[in-house]
C-alpha cells in the first residue's frame, strides 16, 4: 500500500478502547464475518466503476489485463480507478478500524469542510441546496456563518462526491 501514498497506521494507545476489548472477546469466525460485512458495505458505497474494479481485482482475482479486456479501459485509467477506490475505502473504513482495533488512521487534511468543527451543520446546508439553484448563496453562507473561504465550487462538489456519498 505504500505505493499509493498512504501513511502507515499508528497505534492510538496501549490500553484498548471498550470496543477493542469487546473485539478481543469475539470468536475468530464472527470477527471475520464482522470485517467481511464492513468491507462489503464500504465497497457498496463506491462509484460503479470503482466497485466493479475492486470486485474483479480483489474478489474474483482477475489481473489488470483481464479487467482491461472486460471493461474496455486502458491500463492507466484502471490504475487511476484503483487508486481512487482504495482512497475512498480507506476513508470509509477508518472509523471502523479506529473503533474496533484501536489503530488511528491518519487522514489527509485537504478538505476544508471535513476539517471544520461544524462539519455536520455545513453538510446539512449542502444537502438542502436544490440542483437548479446557484452555488453563490451557499458559498456566501459558508463564508459568513462558518468562516470558510471557499472560492471554487469544485471544492464543495469534491466534498459531496468523496465524503458525503
Amino acid at each position: 500500500m505504500a505505493g499509493y501514498g498512504f501513511k502507515r497506521a499508528v497505534r492510538l494507545r496501549k490500553t484498548p478502547t471498550p470496543k477493542a476489548r469487546f473485539w478481543s472477546q469475539e470468536k475468530p469466525n464472527s470477527r471475520r464475518e464482522i470485517i467481511r460485512r464492513e468491507v462489503r458495505e464500504a465497497v457498496a458505497k463506491l462509484a460503479y466503476h470503482q466497485r466493479e474494479f475492486i470486485e474483479c481485482f480483489y474478489f474474483m482475482g482477475e489481473t489488470y489485463e483481464q479487467i482491461e479486456r472486460r471493461l474496455g479501459k486502458e491500463r492507466y485509467k484502471l490504475e487511476r480507478i484503483h487508486h481512487q477506490a482504495l482512497e475512498r475505502l480507506r476513508f470509509l473504513l477508518a472509523d471502523f478500524v479506529e473503533a474496533h482495533f484501536g489503530i488511528k488512521v491518519e487522514r489527509p487534511h485537504r478538505c476544508p469542510i471535513c476539517n471544520h468543527p461544524k462539519k455536520d451543520e455545513i453538510e446539512e446546508i449542502l444537502e438542502r441546496k436544490k440542483p437548479e439553484e446557484s452555488w453563490r448563496p451557499t458559498l456566501e453562507i459558508l463564508r459568513t456563518e462558518f468562516g470558510l473561504e471557499i472560492t471554487a465550487v469544485q471544492t464543495v462538489i469534491a466534498h459531496l462526491r468523496k465524503h458525503m456519498q
